[in-house]
Formats: C-alpha cells, sequence, structure tokens
C-alpha cells in the first residue's frame, strides 16, 4: 500500500491507530478499485506532523473518517474531522462501532454523510456500500478501456 501524492483528486481518509487491523485492509481495498487515497503512513522523521497533515486534508477532495470510540476519543481525528467541515469537504464518516460521541460531535456529524458498518449483513456488502459511494467517486481513477476488437477483413 501507498500513499497518494498526485495532483488529482483524491480521498483523505482519518482513522485511530488502534483500528488499523479494520481500516488498513478497507483502504487496500478501496486502492485495488482505483481509489486514489491519502493515509498518514510513511511521514518521515523530523516532518512537522500537524503541518503535513493539514496540507493534505487541505488538498483532498473527500474525507473519510473511520470512527469508532478510539476515533472519537483521539484529539487527532477529532481535529482532523473539525478541520474537514470547516473547509467544507465531501465527508463520509464511517462508522467501524457503535460510538458514544460527545454532543458538539454528535451536532457536527448528525448532518453528515455515514455509512455504519453494524447495519451490513457481511463485510461484502459493507465494503461494497464503501468504494459505491457516491461522494467518493470523484478520486476513482477512470476506468482503463478494455482494447478494441481487432477490425474485420474487408469482403473480398
Amino acid at each position: 500500500m501507498s500513499v497518494y501524492e498526485g495532483d488529482q483528486d483524491f480521498i483523505f481518509v482519518s482513522y485511530a491507530h488502534k483500528d488499523s487491523g479494520q481500516v488498513l485492509p478497507l483502504i487496500n481495498m478501496l486502492q485495488g478499485e482505483g481509489f486514489r487515497v491519502w493515509f498518514d503512513s510513511g511521514i518521515e522523521a523530523g516532518t512537522e506532523w500537524s503541518e503535513y497533515i493539514a496540507e493534505r486534508l487541505d488538498r483532498c477532495s473527500c474525507f473519510v473518517a473511520f470512527l469508532s470510540n478510539a476515533a472519537a476519543s483521539s484529539p487527532n481525528c477529532r481535529r482532523e474531522i473539525h478541520r474537514a467541515i470547516k473547509l467544507n469537504k465531501n465527508v463520509l464518516v464511517v462508522y467501524l462501532e457503535d460510538v458514544l460521541l460527545t454532543p458538539g460531535m454528535q451536532m457536527q456529524l448528525d448532518i453528515l454523510q455515514a455509512l455504519y458498518k453494524s447495519r451490513h449483513q457481511s463485510e461484502e456488502s459493507f465494503r461494497a456500500a464503501l468504494s459505491s459511494a457516491k461522494l467518493l467517486q470523484p478520486c476513482r481513477a477512470a476506468a482503463v478501456p478494455a482494447p478494441a476488437a481487432p477490425a474485420a477483413p474487408a469482403p473480398a
């Protein structure tokens, strides 16, 4: 898995590192389906973390917050969510579990698009809903056209 560093529309992923076991496979799935995704992997030592994160968040087209109780209590995740809302980003909140939100977070997140993992009967259904989320589609690479069929021979 690599992070997207180009100039096209991309998804910024916010998550608690405690949830890496759930989130990284989802990022891998999105990338495998052609989505351009940035997440906090490979930040070089000595980099001013908050400046680096804010610059990527400012440039993203879509913001996906993978929300769990760990993410809801993480000051970094909360700051990322607040900034995405302030910048009027296309935001999708993906609830990995039932989350206890503070009244302020609940007020902010209630108006946003959301996907609830617990409302899906299977992991496959949940993954399909995530990859087909309409607001993420601008961050998906255009499908590669199928090779053209060989031309039919000219009649003799």
